[in-house]
């Protein structure tokens, strides 16, 4: 009788230990889950941020003069510099093979670190460096993120997320006439708007618009 009891009480044990073995792999492995999920999301999170700077570097770029914007071009450090060569160059590459329109040309882009990001915008918050294009309000995560096996780089690549298409316009250049007035030309989807100045121009049939009038 106390061997049958000895050899059920063994039986219990183990089939006790793989049970706990079991629980603790499913626990370890949602724990990751989580992890994996919060940074994921943390990253999408700062992309945004950063986004929204660099659309505010533009504002003051396709309204400043050329001063200004000659400074505001070369915010950052050459990609050359940035002792990251081949990752910059390999997150570019993947935004552009995802969408030329919105990778543009690399030699447009300036490297963003952590540390220039926090000392010149006073930003806190950002531990990811950026390649980043301000005449295309582009940015780029130079490491990105993985998810599910796949590694995104910029919100154009990440699903449910969308490029800026409300800053999908291009600063195409400065007219002065002989008044000294200055004129700074966009182009809006199929049409080109005049923000200041009487200058009326027409580039192949394409309707104008005046910021001043709204027309």
């Amino acid at each position: 009788m106390l061997k049958d009891n000895k050899g059920i009480t063994m039986v219990a044990l183990v089939i006790t230990v793989i049970l706990l073995i079991i629980l603790a792999s499913i626990t370890a492995s949602s724990g990751l889950n989580t992890a994996e999920e919060s940074k994921y999301y943390n990253a999408i999170a700062q992309i945004k941020t950063m986004q929204t700077k660099v659309n505010e570097l533009y504002e003051e770029y396709s309204t400043g003069n050329e001063t200004t914007q000659n400074e505001i071009l070369e915010l950052g450090k050459a990609i050359a510099d940035s002792g990251k060569s081949a990752e910059a160059q390999e997150a570019y590459n993947s935004v552009q093979q995802t969408d030329a329109n919105v990778a543009g040309n690399i030699e447009d882009y300036r490297y963003y670190d952590v540390n220039y990001i926090s000392n010149t915008f006073n930003m806190s918050g950002i531990n990811y460096d950026f390649l980043i294009n301000i005449k295309l309000r582009t940015v780029i995560l130079v490491d990105g993120i993985e998810r599910n096996g796949t590694i995104y780089y910029a919100l154009c690549q990440i699903p449910g997320e969308q490029y800026n298409v409300e800053y999908q316009d291009e600063l195409i250049g400065v007219i002065v006439d002989d008044l000294g007035t200055r004129s700074t030309i966009y182009l809006y989807g199929n049409s080109q708007a005049i923000t200041e100045g009487n200058i009326s121009i027409s580039l192949d049939g394409q309707e104008l618009r005046d910021h001043r009038g709204g027309n």
